[in-house]
């Protein structure tokens, strides 16, 4: 769309405002300006507040939905092997001194002695989808804009027993998926097969309240940091994948709950649930910061797990 010669302007989001001569004004090409030393100039249209055009007017760009592209398949990592705890030979048994009364003494009912010991470790796994809601910073698109509405996800978790209820750990989660509606046309610029994926490093504390019966409930309380990127991987022009959007971040509650159930003392199957909630340190579409201020996001998941060690 051309326009004619005056003096126009261009009002960011970030209040910055540019005058020059309105070569372009696109909601999928973005905003073209001609500025007053002969240069050129060019807007993304997601960082374009308005344009005011020299004889008063203003316009307002409204970035239109592309289609969705399909989901590129994703390696998924093989679980880590966990050395079981060493075996220690119990001590020998020798004969009591001759003319002793070796009778036991009744003291009482006996704890049990078939649970977890202490400083056992444990090793899990998990694969499902997780649901992202709320918003992925202050006047940014909201997180299942920009991933859409489910992404699959591959949990690895490893533990260590301080004592037989009582873990600590730490988490790795990946998930894949394509880009929500906000970032197809960011994507459809560039070239096809957009995805986007996350990663989330943190620790946590676990409660096993019946450590000690077959199906054993617990739960867990952590923190994370995560990362979210989103990437063109068939550029029209061919080379390099060309990266559309980072958002880092901290997960500040990681609150999950589940049972297992125990076919040993060194297998399970557990059915667990997952709710994160974080803020992103600052969201970048195509190189453009589209967040004033911080937000709250999360992640929803409910799935099956496999537990290995006592």
């Amino acid at each position: 769309m051309l326009a004619q010669a005056g003096v126009d302007a261009v009002v960011l989001k970030s209040g910055e405002r540019v005058e020059g001569v309105l070569l372009e004004a696109s909601p999928s090409a973005g905003v073209t300006l001609r500025l007053p030393d002969g240069g050129r100039r060019w807007f993304h249209p997601m960082a374009v507040d308005r344009i005011e055009r020299a004889g008063g007017a203003s316009q307002v760009l409204d970035a239109p939905a592309a289609p969705l592209p399909p989901p590129r398949p994703q390696p998924v990592e093989p679980p880590r092997y966990v050395e079981p705890p060493r075996y220690v030979e119990p001590p020998r048994y020798s004969e009591p001194p001759r003319f002793v009364d070796t009778r036991p003494v009744d003291a009482g009912p006996r704890p049990p002695t078939d649970g977890p010991p202490r400083a056992a470790a444990w090793f899990a796994i998990s694969s499902t989808s997780a649901t992202p809601f709320g918003a992925s910073g202050r006047n940014a698109p909201s997180l299942k804009d920009l991933v859409g509405e489910d992404s699959s996800q591959l949990t690895l978790e490893f533990g260590l027993r301080v004592n037989e209820r009582d873990s600590l750990g730490a988490v790795v989660d990946f998930s894949f998926g394509a880009g929500g509606r906000d970032l197809e046309p960011v994507c459809a610029r560039y070239g096809t097969d957009c995805s986007t994926a996350t990663a989330q490093l943190g620790l946590f504390l676990r409660r096993d309240f019946a450590p000690f019966a077959r199906w054993n409930p617990w739960a867990s309380f952590g923190v994370a940091r995560e990362w979210l990127a989103g990437e063109v991987f068939s550029p029209y022009d061919g080379g390099d994948s060309v990266p559309v959007l980072s958002a880092p971040g901290w997960q500040f509650a990681r609150l999950g709950a589940g049972i297992d159930w125990r076919a040993s003392h060194w297998f399970g199957l557990g059915l667990y649930g997952t709710l994160a909630l974080g803020a992103y340190d600052r969201v970048t579409v195509d190189g453009v910061d589209v967040d004033d201020g911080s937000a709250v996001h999360g992640w929803a998941q409910v799935g099956l797990r496999a537990i290995f060690g006592p």
